[in-house]
């Protein structure tokens, strides 16, 4: 989940650790301005993980984004020499106070609820 203030965005994070190849020691969160992907060089902010509680270990990270606008987010836990986990699912969000923009040229179709023609009786 995640709460905004202005530019300031607050992840808290979850992850697994029954599916691990290593124990994660910190979980670090990148940003890429949208649509670019996340480098996954140097985070935007990183936090240690919480002990283990059922199966899920948990931390909160704190950006503070340079501009309003869409950027592409995601997360990776990191052990303790440094490695990386292998994958991160990536999100786009909108981050700022004021609103993007409406959706424009909304085009639909009809779909009527009975047929033009009436059925035949079979």
């Amino acid at each position: 989940s995640m709460s905004a203030v202005d530019l300031t965005v607050t992840f808290n994070l979850q992850s697994r650790i029954d599916d691990q190849l290593a124990a994660a020691a910190t979980m670090n969160v990148y940003y890429g301005v949208a649509p670019t992907s996340p480098t996954y060089i140097t985070p935007a902010g990183s936090v240690a993980v919480s002990s283990e509680i059922t199966g899920l270990i948990t931390g909160s990270v704190t950006v503070v984004f340079p501009a309003p606008g869409y950027y592409v987010v995601a997360a990776k836990n990191i052990t303790a020499g440094g490695t990386p986990s292998l994958f991160a699912k990536e999100t786009t969000i909108w981050v700022g106070t004021e609103q993007p923009p409406g959706p424009t040229n909304i085009k639909a179709d009809v779909i009527r609820a009975a047929p033009e023609k009436p059925v035949e009786d079979s």
